[in-house]
């Protein structure tokens, strides 16, 4: 079984290999290349003996099959993801301290047993090296998995101790399975001489119960540890202000303020007709002080506007709301 979350919400495949070797990925009286499929999900009850279960395919568009399948407790429970260690960022994440759990839960291993012998009994092939562990003999599409119980808004080095025997290798790291940095691993001319590489200016959003991704994929290339260091903290920016709006012409309504921070991501511009709720106008980048609302169409109601400013820390206050009654010419018969 494949999955990622808790038995509330979990995504779940069955792994098998056809007769050329190539990983399929079944569901049900369905077959299906993994590269044709971004989730199967179900949702049960942490007790329940069913599941109501769907496919994801990788262009966005659900497949539609949806079955009952019959589970047993046992079932459920056997494809959960515990952490090992329960990390934090700032701090290191040492390679071989990765979840706890099956092949395709935890970690990928293409290969039976550890070939490393050390520390751990699962698949995952880890050496004595280094001075501590490392995580060798990759292959290009293994992974492992890190619980992650709190990371702080900031920007960091990351900072990863690697070795390979040639050039051109590295891993891709991945937060709550979005893309978050690319590793390089330079040639360092033996498998047992490791060295630091640096990737500077990440900029990490605030959360708890995040789960990174290292991706191996290249393969050949050992892992030691992972650094995280916080080179600055990031805060919730400072609201806009002087938020101001007019009408130019028809369906046309011009807005202004000042931006009051520097380490914004961007912004969130929000309005409302007359009584009506509010929502998201337009989200705007950094630095950015106007925007022309021309969506007005018709209305003949007071449009009322307000702004934010984001970045990985959260979302500032707002600033002052603006209102504009917008005027719409009577149709001439």
């Amino acid at each position: 079984f494949l999955h990622t979350g808790t038995p509330e919400r979990m995504r779940l495949a069955v792994c098998d290999f056809d007769a050329s070797g190539r990983e399929l990925v079944e569901h049900f009286g369905g077959a299906y290349w993994p590269d044709t499929v971004s989730r199967i999900v179900f949702k049960t009850g942490p007790t329940s003996t069913s599941a109501t279960v769907a496919i994801q395919r990788t262009d966005g568009d659900l497949d539609g099959y949806v079955d009952q399948v019959a589970l047993g407790e046992s079932a459920v429970t056997s494809v959960v993801r515990e952490a090992f260690v329960l990390h934090e960022l700032p701090g290191r994440i040492e390679a071989e301290a990765y979840d706890l759990g099956e092949n395709y839960v935890a970690y990928r291993d293409d290969t039976e047993g550890n070939a490393g012998g050390q520390f751990r009994t699962d698949d995952v092939d880890i050496e004595a090296r280094d001075g501590g562990y490392a995580i060798g003999y990759a292959t290009p599409g293994e992974w492992l998995r890190y619980t992650l119980e709190d990371v702080a808004a900031g920007v960091y080095d990351l900072k990863a101790r690697v070795s390979a025997v040639t050039g051109g290798k590295g891993c891709v790291l991945r937060m709550d399975d979005e893309w978050l940095v690319e590793v390089a691993a330079p040639n360092t001319g033996d498998w047992g001489a490791f060295q630091t590489v640096t990737v500077p200016g990440l900029r990490m959003a605030a959360g708890t119960g995040r789960v990174l991704r290292v991706e191996m994929s290249t393969g050949s290339m050992n892992l030691n540890w992972i650094d995280f260091e916080l080179v600055r903290s990031i805060v919730i920016p400072n609201a806009p202000a002087g938020l101001t709006a007019g009408q130019v012409g028809v369906g046309r309504v011009d807005l202004a303020w000042t931006d009051n921070d520097e380490d914004e991501t961007g912004f969130v511009l929000q309005r409302k007709d007359g009584t009506g709720p509010w929502f998201v106008l337009a989200e705007l980048p950094a630095g950015a002080e106007r925007f022309s609302d021309t969506s007005l169409g018709t209305v003949r109601e007071a449009c009322t506007y307000r702004v934010c400013a984001v970045n990985e820390a959260g979302r500032s206050g707002y600033s002052n709301e603006a209102a504009v009654r917008h005027v719409v010419p009577p149709v001439s018969g």
